[in-house]
């Protein structure tokens, strides 16, 4: 008969956090479930340790701020553990940023075996609109004066700008999510229907506007931000020609991919910048062909053979949320900051944000509600410095100028028939 050990260490299967962003305003509660040992000691399982430290990841995380720990009976294998901050949260109304560190144990009765390990991290979260009021004010003040100035310079206070994104990267969440921002309403249905990761149908298969009127209060200048959703450019070997046509053309809603060279029209103004879309998610698994989709692209904004100009644009790194629930690095912020650094060397440009794209019933985040102004606020001065419309512009003046010449030598050849009559 061989001597009893210790078990191995348990399998985290998940770490679901109660309620997630949804309303009413949950505990923030985490629901930890596992897989049971195998191997030696692990028939004589009598029970489990979860622990969970508590931390503030914009710290260097090395003291905890709360603890806690819970012992269960075999064959438990999912339990709750309790937000130690859950009353001090209800009173601000909000949840700060942590980072949640779980370890679990299993033991017999020679005694606890080998610890797993799991984390999950989030953002600030508030119950209300009232806790991001005052810096939703400064944030819509901030773009306000950036609209205020385009408008002058362009002297129209309609700002156009175009969406691109591979299939799946949350492109159309995107203009769902702006549109909850910039109308301070997160509660509105969504405009653009979005299919999750899994699904291999993509929602997009032509343009759509969605416009977002927009104005910091009932003084200030009423601006129209206009969001165009695109199909998704998945491969990029064979669209160079949509995209150039997109970057440098007035293109009607409703243009299908296979469409955009034939519709697009010299007579309608192209748009006033770009957004590179790109999900967190995705870099993190398929990093080389994202690395390659982007490389592609940010060649074809900076070149727009057709417009004459470089073409001015920002990435949006969505997903956010999930990055960071599912961030498994000892510093998770750090890790996101890593990431976003490596996207602006691929993407050539140093306009990179991160954000979570709301939902219907997502609630309110001091971090997201930055990132998406501050993307905002860059692209709108971007745009204000370029005139994308200058190549399409001088194709204009070229066909009046010819027909033109065209009438005043009809005319003249009709002057000169009558005078010989």
């Amino acid at each position: 008969m061989g001597f009893l050990t210790p078990p191995g260490p348990p399998t985290i299967r998940d770490i679901e956090i109660h309620g997630g962003n949804a309303k009413p305003l949950p505990k923030r509660n985490l629901i930890v479930e596992w897989h049971a040992p195998t191997g030696p000691g692990s028939a004589d399982i009598i029970g489990y340790t979860i622990m969970h430290e508590w931390f503030d990841p914009e710290t260097a995380m090395d003291k905890p701020i709360k603890t806690g720990s819970k012992d269960v009976d075999f064959p438990t294998k999912r339990t709750e553990l309790e937000n130690p901050e859950h009353e001090l949260n209800a009173k601000l109304n909000v949840f700060p940023a942590r980072t949640v560190k779980i370890s679990i144990v299993a033991k017999n009765s020679q005694g606890a075996g080998e610890k797993a390990f799991k984390q999950v991290s989030w953002d600030s979260t508030y119950k209300s609109p009232e806790g991001v009021r005052e810096s939703l004010r400064a944030l819509n003040g901030a773009l306000q004066e950036g609209l205020d100035e385009f408008a002058c310079k362009k002297e129209r206070s309609d700002i156009n700008l175009m969406v691109f994104g591979s299939q799946h990267h949350g492109k159309s969440s995107l203009l769902n999510h702006l549109k909850r921002v910039l109308q301070g309403k997160l509660d509105r249905p969504d405009e653009l229907a979005s299919a999750p990761p899994n699904m291999n149908s993509e929602t997009t298969h032509c343009t759509k506007p969605i416009t977002v009127p927009f104005k910091k209060d009932c003084e200030s200048t009423n601006h129209n931000i206009i969001l165009h959703d695109t199909p998704a450019f998945t491969n990029m070997n064979n669209m160079q020609d949509a995209v150039q046509t997109l970057l440098s053309r007035g293109v009607g809603g409703g243009t299908r991919r296979d469409e955009i060279s034939k519709k697009a029209t010299m007579w309608l103004n192209p748009p006033d910048a770009a957004i590179m879309v790109v999900s967190l998610m995705q870099w993190r698994a398929d990093k080389d062909n994202i690395k390659k989709w982007m490389s592609h692209i940010q060649q074809e904004f900076k070149s727009n053979r057709k417009g004459g100009v470089e073409f001015p644009f920002c990435v949006v790194a969505t997903m956010r949320d999930e990055f960071l629930e599912e961030c498994q690095a000892e510093r998770p912020l750090k890790a996101l900051k890593d990431a976003l650094q490596e996207i602006k060397g691929e993407a050539n440009t140093d306009t990179v944000c991160a954000v979570a794209n709301y939902k219907e019933d997502s609630m309110w985040s001091d971090e997201t509600n930055k990132e998406t102004y501050r993307f905002l606020c860059d692209i709108v001065s971007l745009a204000k410095n370029t005139d994308t419309a200058k190549g399409v512009a001088e194709q204009r003046n070229f066909v009046l100028m010819v027909g033109l010449c065209l009438g005043v030598v009809l005319l003249a050849g009709i002057a000169s028939h009558i005078a010989a009559m």
